[in-house]
């Protein structure tokens, strides 16, 4: 009888951003169509339902967008919002990424508070893309028009792109804050980000595991709705069922 309790690796994730860019696939032309834009430094506002794929295609920009644009002087960064609470932990961290270092004042010190100036600072001469995963937690937590005025400003300077990403589109967004003028999603061109096509998720699975097929019934369960990782377990549960039932 064979060794029925061997565990098999499940190669699927559930949940969580995919960090290994050799691992993604699938997303070609919205890729085209984000790199298009920043190359030019302009913004770009990507949308799409919790667990759509929105932080692994911030991830994956960040850890090929140099190389693909084929420009050294592009710049990719990658900052989670949902953990910041106010407009000056934003410009703190923001400046610590580009930076890779803790903000300091001339003087050599720890700054104590950090400003859209701070960040103006981080980013002349440079061509720094900022990607803004969670960025609904800016409104949230009431970061306030200030913040939204000065990102804007920075946004146009040519030193600085963003592509940030939401559940919905910034401009619905932003049509519920009475206190917020629409000029800030004006300056993004809207992506939306829905499931993978047929062939992408045919090509997903192979790669994550060879020989891993759609049956019919499964192809309909895809597309997201039924993680692979449960389909996965489905699976395997059922090859141990049947090596059981026939003795193996």
């Amino acid at each position: 009888m064979s060794d029925t309790g061997k565990i098999l690796a499940n190669p699927f994730q559930t949940g969580g951003m995919l960090r290994d860019s050799q691992k993604f696939s699938g997303r070609q032309n919205e890729l085209r169509e984000v790199l298009s834009r920043v190359a030019t430094m302009q913004s770009i506002s990507i949308y799409g339902p919790q667990r759509i794929g929105k932080s692994s295609l911030l991830r994956h920009l960040v850890a090929t967008g140099r190389r693909r644009l084929d420009e050294e002087r592009f710049e990719f960064f990658y900052l989670d919002v949902q953990p910041l609470n106010s407009a000056e932990e934003f410009y703190a961290h923001a400046c610590k990424t580009i930076n890779g270092k803790e903000h300091q004042t001339q003087d050599g010190h720890e700054a104590i508070e950090t400003s859209h100036n701070d960040l103006a600072a981080a980013i002349e001469n440079r061509q720094v893309i900022l990607c803004l995963d969670e960025f609904e937690q800016t409104i949230e937590a009431d970061f306030g028009a200030e913040f939204f005025n000065a990102l804007r400003s920075l946004a146009q300077t040519g030193n600085l792109a963003l592509v940030v990403a939401t559940k919905r589109p910034l401009s619905e967004i932003y049509r519920q804050e009475d206190a917020l003028t629409s000029s800030f999603s004006n300056i993004f061109t809207q992506l939306p980000l829905g499931p993978l096509t047929e062939a992408e998720a045919d090509e997903f699975v192979r790669a994550a595991h060879e020989g891993f097929t759609f049956a019919k019934d499964e192809r309909l369960l895809f597309r997201f709705q039924i993680p692979l990782s449960q389909m996965w377990v489905r699976r395997t549960k059922s090859s141990a069922r049947i090596l059981l039932e026939r003795g193996d």
